[in-house]
């Protein structure tokens, strides 16, 4: 099973969604989110490589995958081999976390 390391700044940006859905949408919506996002989490680690790449975006040094949730949201994150181990970058590529 691999390791799962998330960036600080992703679970900021997570804590403020789930926030945002509550306030937004309330309880059921936001409950919703870390269900969506705990059955991603849960997947990845059996399967770091079970999603396809990110094609949307920018050029990296390692392959960016991306996993889909909520209909329009996507956890964008990278495996990386040696350590096996996935790395969180962001919610969205479009929130700037992976610059």
């Amino acid at each position: 099973m691999a390791e799962i390391v998330v960036h600080k700044l992703y679970e900021e940006k997570e804590r403020q969604y789930i926030i945002d859905a509550y306030e937004n949408f309330g309880k059921k919506t936001a409950r919703k989110w870390k269900e969506e996002l705990k059955k991603i989490q849960n997947f990845l680690k059996k399967y770091p490589e079970g999603k396809p790449p990110f094609l949307g975006a920018p050029k990296f040094s390692y392959l960016l995958r991306g996993a889909n949730f909520m209909r329009n949201f996507k956890l964008v994150y990278y495996y990386d081999e040696s350590l096996d181990c996935l790395l969180y970058t962001s919610p969205s590529p479009r929130d700037g976390l992976l610059s």
